[in-house]
C-alpha cells in the first residue's frame, strides 16, 4: 500500500487556542481530580510548610491516600460540574 504525500493545510490562517478559563467548564470536576499528583514517600512524615510542604499531621502516603480517597470530603461532597460549582445571581452575593 503506498501512502498519500503530506500536503500542508489549505487553511493557513492561525487560530486561537481557547483561554483557560473557558476550558476549564469543558471538563467535569473528576477529571481535575484525576491529576491530582500523589507526594512521593520520600515526603513523608511530613514537615510543614516550611520544610516539605507536607502537612505534619501526614505521617505516610498511605495516610494522604487514605484521607484523598477514602476519609476526605469527597466521601461525601460533590465535585459538582458547572451547575453545582457556581452560584446564580438571583441567590445574591455572598462575601
Amino acid at each position: 500500500m503506498q501512502r498519500a504525500p503530506l500536503r500542508p493545510p489549505r487553511d493557513r490562517r492561525c487560530h486561537a487556542t481557547p483561554r483557560v478559563e473557558t476550558v476549564i467548564w469543558d471538563y467535569p470536576a473528576i477529571y481535575w481530580y484525576s491529576l491530582l499528583e500523589i507526594p512521593d514517600k520520600s515526603l513523608f512524615p511530613g514537615t510543614g510548610p516550611n520544610g516539605n510542604g507536607v502537612p505534619i499531621a501526614m505521617r505516610s502516603q498511605d495516610q494522604w491516600l487514605d484521607i484523598v480517597k477514602t476519609d476526605g470530603c469527597y466521601t461525601c461532597h460533590q465535585l459538582g460540574d458547572r451547575a453545582t460549582r457556581t452560584l446564580p445571581p438571583n441567590l445574591g452575593t455572598f462575601a
